[in-house]
């Protein structure tokens, strides 16, 4: 655990990370690099002799490991890191998936290359999810529309970006929220790529919905069942939306596929209890009723199709 944690927090300096600065926007996505790049560098380092062993090192990128990292000030007490369990969850089931077609009798250091480039491969996919995103999602409305924005996604704020440099005409409300709020930094950022945007409090999205044509989020992570777990008030807000009859788009990198089944908010204490540092909640649970597309990096999906792509994930070996 120690020599992994060593790397790791190499890793997290080398993208100039900083736990104690809660302002950064993309942070997030540069601790879920930090993690991915960290792990295939101790894969690289270790010293394999047999399969066994391989297992051990796959089973040390768990949970715990999370948890020794926040306490280790390497990465911060937040919702960053249900992303992170999420990351441990595929990481470990592709890896899983490759052993189990391998013969026991091949070549150790073939099968640690090959497990080496997987994790490689999903350090790279983080690097290109918001992309894919913004292309995927940039033909799914007409110009002229009014915008809900609730929560700090980077993947909402670079393909917002990236339909506007494409040509497309709209305007932005931008809601604030109670964890780690960067709504004026992200107003700064709109304002610079001349996108109209104005922000508001998130106490009075019941006023301004009649004006808006949908909303957009992103996720935390997306739950087997086709929910999502984000920012606290997401799920205040997708109620909403259902009853005034607007649209409720979440976009979101399929590296959150969560293998965790929830149903209500109380499924989320354990979460909130690990991760929260004032001890309130600061993710909720909105269940896929509420959500009317994914729009991800791997496609377009209404919740009963991501569902399906998350069971093809984890479950079919």
């Amino acid at each position: 655990m120690e020599a992994i944690i060593k790397i790791i927090k190499e890793q997290m300096n080398s993208f100039g990370l900083d736990p104690k600065n809660e302002e950064s926007i993309v942070d997030k996505v540069h601790y879920r690099a930090g993690f991915l790049n960290g792990f295939a560098e101790y894969l690289k380092n270790s010293k394999i002799t047999s399969l066994q062993e391989i297992e051990q090192l796959i089973q040390i990128f768990n949970e715990d490991l999370i948890q020794r990292l926040i306490e280790e000030n390497i990465i911060p007490k937040n919702s960053v890191c249900i992303s992170l369990e999420a990351i441990t969850h595929k990481v470990k089931h592709l890896l899983h998936k490759y052993i189990a077609k391998k013969n026991v009798s091949e070549d150790l250091s073939t099968i640690k290359k090959e497990l080496i480039l997987i994790v490689q491969n999903l350090f790279l996919l983080n690097d290109s999810t918001k992309e894919n995103i913004a292309k995927n999602f940039i033909n799914s409305f007409f110009n002229g529309v009014t915008i809900l924005i609730y929560g700090n996604s980077l993947s909402v704020i670079y393909s917002l970006i990236y339909a506007k440099k494409s040509g497309k005409t709209f305007s932005v409300y931008l809601a604030n929220n109670s964890e780690n709020d960067n709504s004026k930094k992200i107003a700064e950022i709109f304002k610079k790529n001349d996108i109209d945007c104005k922000l508001i409090s998130g106490i009075s999205i019941g006023f301004y919905l009649p004006k808006i044509d949908f909303i957009l989020t992103g996720a935390d992570a997306i739950c087997e069942n086709g929910g999502i777990i984000n920012t606290i008030g997401t799920n205040t807000i997708a109620i909403c939306a259902k009853n005034a009859r607007k649209p409720f788009y979440a976009l979101v990198s399929s590296l959150k596929y969560f293998k965790r089944y929830f149903m209500e908010q109380k499924d989320l204490e354990s979460l909130n209890k690990k991760y929260s540092i004032t001890g309130e909640p600061i993710v909720d649970y909105t269940p896929p009723e509420y959500i009317t597309t994914f729009f991800t990096d791997q496609g377009i999906f209404l919740p009963i199709t991501i569902c399906n792509e998350i069971t093809q994930l984890f479950y079919n070996i």
